[in-house]
């Protein structure tokens, strides 16, 4: 499962802190979730597959994610829209940002010389 070293300490730290659920796939399988994932995801959801959460779009997107492109889409998890940001750590593994989305939480802002994505709060 989830190796227990120094770079994966630092990491947990990090991530239980956050305001937003955070997963660690090992492939596509939950390794390891904050305690804000397992609030969403619920209590099991460590070693479950993670493309049983997700919509077919979804799928499509965390797949090329894993091949370490990286990705930021929505997709709907446990019936809620989410945004989801996928950043590959080391081959065969990425973390996953998961924040809960509503349709005015991203305003896209477009100008000629540059592309700014804001949070409305």
């Amino acid at each position: 499962m989830v190796d227990e070293g120094d770079e994966f300490k630092s990491f947990r730290v990090l991530a239980e802190i956050s305001p937003y659920p955070v997963i660690l796939l090992d492939g596509t399988t939950i390794s390891y979730a904050n305690t804000k994932a397992v609030d969403f995801f619920g209590a099991d959801c460590k070693g479950k597959d993670f493309l049983e959460f997700l919509d077919e779009r979804g799928r499509k997107f965390i797949i090329r994610a894993l091949r370490g492109e990286g990705a930021n889409f929505e997709s709907h998890i446990c019936g809620k829209k989410v945004q989801l940001k996928v950043a590959p750590v080391k081959p065969g593994k990425s973390v996953v940002l998961v924040q809960l989305s509503r349709s005015t939480d991203f305003v896209y802002k477009k100008s000629s010389k540059t592309h700014q994505t804001r949070l409305q709060l």
